[in-house]
């Protein structure tokens, strides 16, 4: 008899061995929120929605974080989340063709053009599983979890 199910012990692993890794990180395929995107203004959250929507037609999981904190809030709230890359938009993004990723597994931000991203994360999740989305597109309406 064992406590904890097939399952449970694959995730129990899996959690064991990012405990190792310099910087701690699920694989891409397997993470709920592949991208995230942190809008420097209000204004850029609407930018940050119609990039999510053409994420989700390539099938990755993505979501902006439109919470009512600092951009440094939301950038530490992204690694703790272990999100594989996230993207700080504001307007040079809005205006421009490239995108500042910030790539979890390498610790650098890089330069590329948003079909570049989707390029990056396709070959991370190659042929494995893929599954929609099922936290809401804001991080401002996900669950809040709170001690006490």
């Amino acid at each position: 008899y064992s406590p904890s199910g097939g399952i449970e012990r694959v995730m129990a692993a899996l959690l064991e061995q990012t405990a190792t890794m310099d910087t701690p990180r699920l694989p891409t395929w397997l993470s709920p929120t592949q991208v995230r995107f942190i809008p420097v203004t209000p204004e850029h959250v609407e930018y940050c929605d119609g990039l999510v929507e053409r994420l989700t037609d390539h099938e990755i999981r993505a979501d902006v974080d439109d919470r009512d904190e600092s951009v440094g809030k939301r950038i530490a709230r992204a690694e703790t989340d272990w999100v594989p890359y996230y993207v700080v938009v504001g307007d040079r993004e809005v205006e421009g063709d490239e995108l500042g990723v910030n790539v979890r597994g390498t610790g650098e931000e890089r330069d590329m053009p948003f079909e570049a991203l989707v390029e990056a994360v396709e070959a991370d999740v190659g042929d494995l599983p893929r599954r929609k989305r099922y936290l809401p597109k804001h991080v401002g309406d996900h669950p809040n979890f709170t001690g006490g």
